[in-house]
């Protein structure tokens, strides 16, 4: 399949922006990079700005994470060891597909608050509309009923997070390779919700 001039450009600017910062990066480089002229008009031909095509990334970054976790996780499977994998899979797969953004908008802190805000409001949909209902279902029964799930979101998925950050600064915790990683920590909290 052949992709699209604007998909090489988003491609290409995101990959530029989280090497070398957003404001260091010029619209002659994304062109460069992503197989046109430098400095001809072929980006202005799909984006009026930089900050348009970053703020076209995270739209449809927003759009993919929250209908990669719809399409994919086929929960529940009534097997609360491969429903947590499944979740801590999409987590670890959603974070190295979008590493160069949130490596951006770390290093672009000052910069970019308004892309910062919307990926919290696309984390807290993530969370509302797929983590929370698994955590409150799961929790029944269980020494943690009584516990918010807000607050257990953090508890049991904080350390895939801890993870998948470690990774962006190419790092893999502990040295421990993802999928023992995953299996152990799934083992944990299989135990500590059945």
């Amino acid at each position: 399949m052949k992709v699209s001039t604007r998909e090489k450009l988003k491609f290409q600017a995101m990959e530029l922006f989280a090497t070398q910062g957003f404001s260091s990066t010029t619209v002659g480089a994304i062109e460069k990079a992503a197989g046109l002229t430098a400095r001809s008009g072929g980006f202005y031909r799909h984006f009026p700005t930089k900050m348009s095509v970053l703020e076209a990334i995270v739209d449809e970054a927003e759009v993919e994470i929250l209908e990669d976790f719809q399409h994919n996780l086929s929960l529940p499977l009534d097997n609360i060891k491969q429903e947590l994998l499944t979740i801590g899979r999409m987590i670890l797969h959603i974070g190295e597909k979008y590493r160069p953004l949130r490596i951006l908008l770390r290093a672009e802190v000052g910069t970019l608050p308004e892309l910062r805000e919307k990926m919290k409001v696309i984390n807290s949909r993530l969370a509302d509309e797929h983590l929370f209902p698994w955590i409150a279902s799961n929790l029944k029964n269980t020494s943690f009923s009584n516990n918010c799930p807000d607050e257990m979101i953090q508890i049991i998925f904080g350390s895939v997070f801890y993870y998948m950050i470690s990774l962006d600064i190419g790092a893999t915790p502990y040295g421990i390779e993802q999928n023992k990683y995953l299996e152990t920590w799934a083992d944990v909290w299989t135990k500590n919700l059945s």
